[in-house]
């Protein structure tokens, strides 16, 4: 009888977690998941701003490409990109209509180029549609690197500052 006593108070003391060590576990995994999520939206928002910077830099090289084959430069809107992310646009120049286009963009990135008014200079920026900046470049700023500007709402041409033969993006901030 004494030996059943001793296996039923044993099987009591197995019988799992405390209620204290299941709070325990619970509290350190919420811990370890905050930190997580946190890293994650961080790295998130570089992956579209990086998105943004490859999209403008293959707009201003397809701009530079064409400007050296035609000494002009092509305004682009937000509108000119289409759903399968290419631009194809005509230009006239000098009286002869010429195709710009650009293949390989991505659309969910919207990307805008400025240009003054005879087509010599241009501004080019882009935005993916889930991050809170707009990246841009400069064709004629002295450090010709990317520049960011926190904004919120649609973007488009207008959020790209006009360009001129002055640093269009001085108030701008480095990126990254």
């Amino acid at each position: 009888a004494g030996k059943e006593k001793g296996d039923t108070a044993m099987k009591q003391d197995e019988r799992g977690f405390t209620l204290i060590e299941m709070m325990i576990v619970v509290a350190i995994l919420g811990i370890l998941a905050a930190i997580a999520i946190g890293s994650f939206s961080s790295l998130r928002l570089n992956a579209y701003n990086a998105a943004a910077i490859e999209n403008a830099r293959l707009l201003f090289l397809f701009e530079n490409s064409f400007y050296d084959e035609h000494r002009q430069f092509v305004a682009i809107a937000t509108a000119d990109i289409n759903a399968s992310g290419t631009i194809n646009k005509n230009v006239t120049i000098d009286g002869v209509t010429v195709n710009f286009s650009v293949r390989g963009l991505s659309p969910d990135i919207g990307v805008a180029a400025v240009v003054d008014a005879n087509g010599q200079t241009v501004t080019v920026g882009a935005r993916h549609k889930s991050s809170s900046n707009i990246v841009a470049i400069d064709y004629d700023a002295v450090s010709a690197a990317f520049r960011k500007k926190t904004f919120s709402g649609i973007f488009s041409e207008a959020n790209v500052p006009p360009a001129t033969g002055a640093d269009d993006l001085a108030s701008w901030s480095a990126y990254p």
